[in-house]
C-alpha cells in the first residue's frame, strides 16, 4: 500500500520507543503486579495513534470550513447521507449509526440546511418525520471531503501492505466486540473497590 507523505503525522513517529519504555517502567514501579507490558505497549500506540489520526483528520476537515463543515460530526453525517438511499434517511436513522442524540443531529442538520448542504422532504407515511438528503452541493463536498480525509488514511496507514490492513480491521472488529464485557468487567470492578 503506498502512501503519500503527510506533516501533520509526524507527531506519530518514535512512538515504538516511547510506547515500549512507557510500558517497561511501569513494570518496574509495580514489579508485584502481573503487567502485561506488551499489552501496555500496544495500548498506548493504539491511543496515541489515534489521537495522530483525529488531529490529521481534523487539520484536513479545517480546509472545508468556509463551506460549513464545522469538524468530524459533519463530515460523519454527510458521508453517511452521501452512502445512503436516494431518498435520505430519517433523523432517527442518522442518530442511531451516527451514535448522537437526535437533539444533535437535527441540530447539525438545521445548520448543514441553511448552508445548502442537505434537504429535507416530507416522509409520506408519516407526517411528524422527514427526509435527510444531500443536495448536489453536499453530495459533491461529501466526495471532495472523503477523497481528502482519505489521504490522512493512506498517509497514516501507509506503511502497512493490504493484507495487513484486512488483518488490522479484522483485529479490530474483534475488540469492538469484546468492549461491551471490557465495559460491564470495569463496571463491577469499580463497583467492588467502591
Amino acid at each position: 500500500m503506498s502512501a503519500p507523505s503527510s506533516p501533520e503525522l509526524g507527531a506519530w513517529s518514535g512512538e515504538d520507543d516511547y510506547s515500549s519504555a512507557s510500558a517497561k517502567e511501569w513494570s518496574n514501579l509495580v514489579p508485584d503486579a502481573d503487567l502485561d507490558v506488551d499489552l501496555t505497549a500496544m495500548a498506548t500506540r493504539f491511543q496515541r495513534g489515534a489521537r495522530v489520526l483525529a488531529a490529521a483528520h481534523n487539520k484536513q476537515l479545517k480546509h472545508f470550513a468556509g463551506l460549513g463543515i464545522t469538524g468530524i460530526a459533519d463530515y460523519d453525517t454527510m458521508i453517511l447521507l452521501r452512502r445512503s438511499r436516494p431518498s435520505g434517511l430519517q433523523i432517527s436513522e442518522i442518530s442511531e449509526s451516527l451514535r448522537m442524540t437526535r437533539g444533535a443531529v437535527s441540530n447539525r442538520i438545521d445548520r448543514l440546511e441553511r448552508d445548502g448542504l442537505i434537504t429535507r422532504t416530507s416522509n409520506p407515511r408519516d407526517r411528524r418525520s422527514h427526509f435527510v438528503a444531500l443536495t448536489p452541493t453536499g453530495a459533491h463536498l461529501a466526495e471532495r471531503m472523503y477523497t481528502a480525509i482519505h489521504a490522512v488514511d493512506a498517509a497514516f496507514f501507509g506503511g502497512l501492505t493490504d493484507s495487513q490492513v484486512l488483518q488490522l480491521a479484522e483485529l479490530l472488529s474483534i475488540v469492538r466486540g469484546t468492549r461491551t464485557e471490557a465495559r460491564a468487567l470495569m463496571k463491577s470492578s469499580l463497583s467492588e473497590s467502591s
